[in-house]
């Protein structure tokens, strides 16, 4: 697919429009079933912005017994299962957090 400059500018300014979905400059549509469902979605639950969280990256832990810690996301579905090492010592834990508990560093 691709859109041409004056296309592009003419989305961006369409006031809600954070960004074009896709790679680098090329745009990737989004199905139409997955279009309904994240619409659906939004109407029917509470939802809120959260950065997004790569597996292997590094994050901290914000809220929770294990807060200010920080670690590697091994997953990310519902919940977080990261590893929080502690160098002084040479030893790491897998815990599981909330992933609204957690915050990419």
């Amino acid at each position: 697919m691709h859109i041409s400059s004056a296309e592009r500018v003419q989305v961006i300014s369409t006031p809600g429009v954070v960004s074009i979905v896709g790679r680098g400059n090329n745009p990737i549509p989004v199905s139409n079933e997955e279009m309904e469902r994240l619409l659906f979605g939004l109407r029917v639950a509470r939802v809120e912005p959260h950065p997004y969280l790569n597996e292997g990256a590094r994050a901290r832990i914000t809220a929770g017994p294990f807060a200010g810690l920080s670690g590697v996301i091994l997953r990310e579905k519902s919940s977080v299962r990261i590893v929080l090492s502690i160098e002084l010592i040479k030893q790491s834990i897998l815990i599981e957090v909330p992933s609204y508990d957690v915050m990419p560093l």
